[in-house]
């Protein structure tokens, strides 16, 4: 009795061995060539009943070596971890056991590697006490791509279980989307069903050879279990074999042309409006942006200068709107007679203010409004203020202004590097904003009296509140 007990025994490990080492030996993908790669579709999850077998394949070719991981952990897995093994008859493709626990359950890594090139693959294996009603998706083809005249095929598999029921039978077909026969086998397009593990897992390959036209579509996978039917759909889709060949001397003039219009659109849009707001912007920008030296010094904004005869137009028109309009904290000095005086008289009140902003007129140098004169006058006050803005009452005279001084600067390569602005009486809003670009910015303070009034107002509130 032992000797036939262990004779059966015998019979099956041989069975379920030969199962697992013919597995990755047929059916096998054709045209990827030598690389590596996997040969036969991989799963990504199997299922099992337990204490039954169990198998894991990642079928491949071209590799070096294949190293095997569960949860992240290499092979061999010791004590209660798990008790799959390598089968090595099938180049380590696969792990098995005969007994399959609930600690089996995981995920297993296959990992590839050869001199260059490094797959993974994950599966992961679900154990089940009883067998569940539904069929389980092992795999299904993705959807696939292929040209006229190549061969392609579509895979499908699913755990079933075994049904101990009289006629009772598992099966998966393909059929094509709409129709309700299944193909049958002819010189271009076949089936080929499988199964294994002892019928629990079945499946079927669609495969195609000279693709044509009327191939592309949908396809259905139908998985049959007793008492039970899952459909599952690919496609095959017509390949696209790139960028279309374009004709000779083919140029999308409509669309140049469309392009270029919009283009220089654009650019009249933002030229219009730079010259109707840049400059008002640039003095907002410059206003909120900009920053003062704090704690150097300086108590005025801006030092006014003029000549006894512009005393009126500066005190009367200048003065008045920089203070009362654009909040600039000024103080105004008449212009000593002698140009060549202007530095020392004027140095010791310079350094209390940000910039000089002089009011220029032929008054200012005696009337010798030449470049001689000029040139010497401003850089007076270039010596006390490299950024003093100059408001001329009258245009700067052009003869001679190539002439050269004792340091071989010219009259107007000196004004290009001032800061020029020209009183436009006409031109009102222009003039000021002119002006205030070339002020520094304008300092943001809460008057006294504006203190007091918050803190009465805050005051009464809490007054009320109480």
């Amino acid at each position: 009795m032992a000797v036939y007990l262990l004779w059966f025994l015998t019979v099956i490990i041989s069975n379920s061995c030969y199962a697992i080492e013919d597995y990755c030996s047929t059916n096998k993908l054709i045209g990827i060539g030598n690389i590596m790669g996997f040969t036969k579709e991989p799963s990504k999850s199997e299922y099992a009943i337990l204490g039954q077998f169990k198998g894991l394949h990642c079928c491949a070719k071209g590799y070096r070596s294949i190293e095997w991981y569960k949860d992240g952990r290499p092979y061999p897995w010791h004590g209660t971890f798990s008790p799959l093994i390598i089968y090595p008859e099938s180049a380590n493709q696969t792990v098995y056991t005969q007994c399959v626990t609930r600690e089996d359950s995981g995920n297993y890594t296959c990992l590839l590697r050869n001199d260059s090139v490094v797959y993974t693959h994950t599966i992961t294996l679900r154990v089940f006490e009883t067998l569940p009603d539904d069929p389980k998706i092992t795999f299904i083809s993705k959807n696939v791509s292929a040209s006229i005249g190549m061969s392609t095929r579509l895979f499908c598999e699913a755990f079933v279980g075994f049904v101990d029921l009289p006629d009772a039978f598992s099966e998966a077909y393909w059929t094509r989307f709409g129709g309700s026969e299944t193909f049958k086998n002819g010189p271009r397009i076949h089936q080929i069903k499988v199964f294994r593990e002892d019928n629990q897992i079945c499946g079927s390959y669609l495969i195609i050879d000279n693709l044509k036209q009327e191939d592309y579509g949908k396809y259905t996978c139908t998985i049959i279990k007793p008492g039970r039917l899952l459909e599952l759909s690919a496609y095959i889709n017509p390949k696209d074999n790139g960028i279309p060949y374009l004709k000779p001397n083919e140029v999308p003039f409509k669309k140049l042309l469309t392009a270029a219009t919009i283009v220089v659109l654009l650019i009249v849009t933002v030229a219009i409006l730079y010259l109707q707001f840049g400059l008002v912007v640039r003095v907002i920008c410059k206003d909120r942006f900009g920053r003062l030296l704090e704690n150097n010094g300086k108590i005025n904004d801006i030092l006014l200068l003029y000549s006894e005869k512009d005393s009126d137009l500066t005190l009367g028109v200048f003065l008045p709107t920089l203070e009362g309009k654009y909040n600039y904290k000024c103080v105004s000095r008449q212009l000593p007679r002698n140009a060549s005086d202007w530095h020392k008289d004027l140095d010791d009140l310079c350094q209390k203010c940000y910039r000089i902003a002089a009011v220029m007129s032929p008054a200012c140098v005696n009337d010798k409004w030449d470049c001689i004169n000029l040139h010497l006058a401003l850089k007076q006050l270039y010596d006390l203020d490299n950024q003093f803005c100059c408001i001329t009452l009258e245009d700067f005279p052009t003869t001679e202004s190539n002439i050269k001084n004792s340091v071989g600067q010219s009259f107007s390569s000196f004004v290009g590097n001032i800061n020029v602005v020209n009183w436009e009486r006409y031109k009102n809003d222009k003039f000021w904003l002119n002006l205030r670009l070339k002020l520094p910015p304008k300092r943001c303070e809460i008057s006294l009296c504006k203190t007091a009034r918050l803190s009465k107002k805050y005051i009464e509130s809490t007054d009320g509140a109480v």
